[in-house]
């Protein structure tokens, strides 16, 4: 919500006097997602797999109950793949060549955790 504010405010104020420069860090991300569908698999070749590497790290043991053979944790998920959607020159961007996303605007991997 702020990043779209910003984004606003600063194509507001381009438009009153043309001298604001849109930062490469917002324009990257523009430019990535204008015509990004996170609902497409992300591949150029349909049939092409993607490969995910999964891993968990451990941040916390809540509860371990012995009698009843169980533990409660904490721990991070960590997931990752190459999206070949989301590419750019970084000579284009300010030398900017790695970009954190929200979650919720690129495409997830379906994947689901078993005896949780």
């Amino acid at each position: 919500m702020l990043n779209q504010c910003i984004f606003l405010f600063l194509c507001f104020l381009q438009a009153l006097d043309g001298s604001v420069v849109m930062p490469n860090q917002m324009k990257l991300v523009q430019d990535l997602l204008e015509a990004y569908d996170k609902k497409s698999k992300p591949t150029w070749d349909n049939n092409k797999p993607i490969n995910v590497t999964f891993s968990m790290s451990l941040y916390q043991i809540l509860e371990l109950n012995e009698p009843q053979q169980y533990i409660l944790l904490n721990a991070w998920i960590i997931e990752r793949w190459h999206d070949e959607f989301l590419y750019w020159n970084p000579l284009d961007y300010g030398n900017i060549t790695e970009m954190r996303l929200p979650h919720d605007s690129i495409w997830l991997p379906d994947t689901t955790l078993y005896n949780s």
